[in-house]
């Protein structure tokens, strides 16, 4: 989250239209990622417990797909590589209706694509 916090801090500060710049979102996403992840290390020290903390084989996986995804978006276009990343979550995460599996990544991206091409003007990768 720092990091990010950080990156953002470096994107140019000149607002579209009298209206906040491109950093704002990284900004607001980053400082309340960083407060809630205080909030829980805070509350790992007050609870003292004997439960042992390990990472699930599906932890390195979803990191593996994530790195898959972001190199793909350069290569494939942001749209394609989000259905390809989508479809392959879902089934990781056990869906198995074909309908959700199809039309969730389509309606994401179709309303990604309105939001931010259409209405906001602003191209994706």
């Amino acid at each position: 989250m720092l990091l990010i916090f950080i990156l953002a801090l470096q994107i140019p500060s000149k607002p579209i239209d009298g209206g906040p710049g491109p950093g704002y979102i990284p900004l607001i996403y980053s400082s309340i990622g960083m407060l809630l992840s205080l909030g829980i290390f805070i509350n790992s020290i007050r609870e003292k417990t004997t439960e042992k903390f390990y990472l699930s084989n599906h932890f390195f996986l979803f990191i593996l797909i994530i790195t898959g995804y972001a190199i793909l978006i350069p290569i494939l276009n942001y749209y394609i590589a989000t259905i390809i990343f989508i479809i392959i979550i879902l089934l990781i995460m056990g869906a198995r209706k074909l309908s959700l599996i199809l039309l969730l990544p389509l309606i994401y991206s179709v309303f990604i694509f309105m939001i931010f091409e259409k209405v906001m003007g602003i191209p994706m990768p």
